[in-house]
C-alpha cells in the first residue's frame, strides 16, 4: 500500500483593533477649513456641546460633481442628530447611496460625546464594538491637515433668513489659492455660505462650491427643540466597550495617592487598549502541530483469523 503525507498548516486567527483616533470631519463650523482641502466625501453637522439647547434634527447630506462632459454625478445620505439639556450630543454616519436607490442607507457609526465627563464615544453597530476615550469637544478647523499653501480669505455677510422656524444669518467664506499654490495652472475659488442659528449655535444649511470636487450641501431638516430620548446617549449592553484613552493624557486619567496620574478605573465589561490590551493581536485559534523528526517504524500486521484477544 502507498504511503499518504499530510502537510499540516497552522491556522491564525486574529482580531485586530485600530488604535488610531477617530477625529470628526466638521462641516458644519462657520471657520473655514485653511489648507484648501475639503474630504471628497462630507460627515456631517458639527454639534458644538452646549447646555441648555436641547434638540433633534435630520441632516440631509447631498453631493453633485459635474463632469468635464456635463455628466452630473450625485449622492446623498442623511444623519440623526441630537442634543439634550446635559450638552451631550449625538451624531450618525450613514452610508452614501444614489439618490434613485431605494431604502434606507446603511448606518455605519454614531458619535457620542459627553461634557459633562469629558468622554467621546464611537459606536460601530456592525461590528458592536464601542471605542470610547476621553477628548476635548472638537472646534471649526480639522484636526491633522497641514499645509504650506495660503489662501487668500474672505467674508461677507449675506443677509438673514428663517429655516425650520428658526432666524439664521448667512455668510459666505471664499478662499482663492492663486496659480501653482496646489499645482494648479490657474487661481481656484472655493466658495462657502454657512447659515447660523444664534439661537442653536449650530449651521442649519452649509453649502461649499469646489471646483475639485463640486457642490456639497448639509442641510437640517425635520428639527424639534426638545429634550431627545436618554436612550440615544446610553452604550446598549450588546456592546463591547474598549478604552482608547492614551496613558499620560490629563483627560480620562486619574491622581494616585503619590500625586502622579493613572488610568482611571474602568468600567464593568470595558476593556483598556494598548500593551496587553485589545488592540494587540489576538490569537483565537492557534493550533500547534506536531510533526515526527523521523517515521515511526512499521509493524508487521498479523491476520485477523489468528490474531490472540
Amino acid at each position: 500500500m502507498g504511503s499518504h503525507r499530510f502537510h499540516l498548516i497552522p491556522l491564525c486567527v486574529v482580531l485586530f483593533f485600530p488604535f488610531s483616533s477617530f477625529s470628526q470631519t466638521v462641516t458644519g463650523s462657520t471657520s473655514a477649513l485653511g489648507d484648501g482641502r475639503v474630504a471628497e466625501w462630507m460627515y456631517g453637522e458639527h454639534i458644538a456641546p452646549i447646555a441648555k439647547l436641547p434638540f433633534t434634527a435630520k441632516a440631509e447630506l447631498e453631493m453633485v460633481n459635474q463632469l468635464p462632459d456635463g455628466t452630473l454625478i450625485t449622492h446623498n445620505t442623511y444623519n440623526r442628530i441630537a442634543r439634550d439639556i446635559l450638552g451631550r450630543t449625538y451624531n450618525e454616519g450613514r452610508k452614501w447611496i444614489d439618490p434613485t436607490a431605494s431604502g434606507e442607507p446603511q448606518l455605519l457609526r454614531v458619535e457620542l460625546y459627553d461634557p459633562t465627563i469629558g468622554a467621546r464615544t464611537v459606536l460601530f453597530p456592525l461590528t458592536k464594538i464601542a471605542r470610547q476615550w476621553a477628548s476635548a469637544p472638537t472646534t471649526g478647523a480639522l484636526a491633522g491637515q497641514n499645509s504650506t499653501a495660503t489662501a487668500e480669505t474672505s467674508r461677507e455677510q449675506i443677509g438673514v433668513d428663517t429655516i425650520e422656524g428658526v432666524p439664521v444669518r448667512g455668510v459666505r467664506v471664499t478662499q482663492t489659492y492663486k496659480s501653482g499654490a496646489l499645482g494648479n495652472d490657474r487661481p481656484i475659488s472655493i466658495v462657502t455660505e454657512y447659515w447660523y442659528s444664534e439661537e442653536l449655535k449650530i449651521n442649519l444649511l452649509t453649502k461649499r462650491t469646489d471646483p475639485r470636487f463640486g457642490v456639497q450641501t448639509v442641510r437640517v431638516t425635520e428639527l424639534t427643540r426638545q429634550e431627545p430620548e436618554a436612550s440615544l446617549f446610553a452604550v446598549s449592553s450588546d456592546y463591547k466597550v474598549v478604552n482608547e484613552t492614551v496613558p499620560g493624557q490629563q483627560g480620562g486619567m486619574a491622581v494616585s495617592s503619590g500625586g502622579s496620574l493613572a488610568a482611571a478605573p474602568l468600567p464593568p465589561g470595558a476593556f483598556r487598549a494598548g500593551v496587553n490590551g485589545t488592540t494587540v493581536p489576538v490569537c483565537v485559534y492557534c493550533p500547534i502541530p506536531v510533526i515526527p523528526t523521523k517515521p515511526a517504524p512499521r509493524r508487521r500486521m498479523e491476520p485477523w483469523c489468528c490474531k490472540s484477544w
